[in-house]
């Protein structure tokens, strides 16, 4: 009954994470893109809140799958709780291994974001390969975490196999929702519908589209799990 206890509440607080990161993300990119003024065409304001919000999103799993994994497994093998917090400082060390990865891609989209005064295509060029660039690392990330985790639920006990089954859909969606809500509000987008006036309510409804996206994703967290079981 213990045990079944704390599987659920390391469960709880796993979907507790997923929605605060993912509320994170959407309310952060909305306050910079839209309470700010829009003649500011610094391309490396872009890069930061995507830092920020992706950062926290990949630490946030990482640090409450440490706890909710530590306490479920405490309460019957207390020989688990050294492997979750191996797992956890794993996690935590690949994820400071693509510190250089986005390291570059900041510096890269700040240099180019000089020549903005220059040319609006150049500059607006190497902004979006910034973001494709980010999207490649955070996928080689969800790739190699995915793969990892497939082979511990493969050798893992029973007991424990939903609790694995779940955390690469949890990484997986709140990347996802933060990638897709950076690229549809990057500065290529934004600057180029603010170009003209026609399209401005098409940002605003790509943008409030996304939102609701992100937003939705911890019920289908909950329900993907469960769905696939039934079959």
């Amino acid at each position: 009954m213990i045990s079944l206890s704390a599987h659920k509440y390391g469960n709880n607080i796993m979907h507790i994470s997923l929605s605060l990161s993912l509320c994170f993300s959407v309310v952060w990119a909305c306050s910079l893109n839209y309470y700010r003024p829009y003649k500011w065409k610094l391309f490396e304001i872009e890069i930061i809140y995507f830092l920020l919000f992706s950062y926290f999103s990949v630490f946030s799993f990482s640090l409450f799958f440490f706890f909710s994994f530590s306490f479920s497994l405490f309460f019957l093998f207390p020989f688990f709780f050294f492997f979750s917090f191996f797992f956890f400082f794993f996690f935590f060390s690949f994820f400071f291994f693509l510190f250089p990865f986005f390291l570059f891609s900041f510096f890269f989209s700040f240099f180019f974001s000089f020549f903005s005064s220059f040319s609006f295509l150049f500059s607006s060029f190497f902004s979006f390969f910034s973001s494709f660039f980010f999207f490649l690392s955070s996928f080689f990330f969800l790739l190699f975490s995915s793969s990892l985790i497939h082979f511990l639920h493969q050798t893992a006990p029973t007991f424990y196999q939903e609790t694995l089954f779940t955390i690469p859909f949890s990484l997986s969606l709140s990347l996802i929702s933060s990638l897709l809500i950076n690229f549809f509000s990057s500065p290529f987008t934004i600057t180029l519908f603010l170009s003209h006036p026609l399209f401005f309510s098409l940002d605003i409804t790509y943008f409030f589209f996304f939102s609701l996206f992100s937003l939705s994703l911890p019920s289908l967290h909950l329900s993907l799990p469960v769905s696939l079981s039934l079959l």
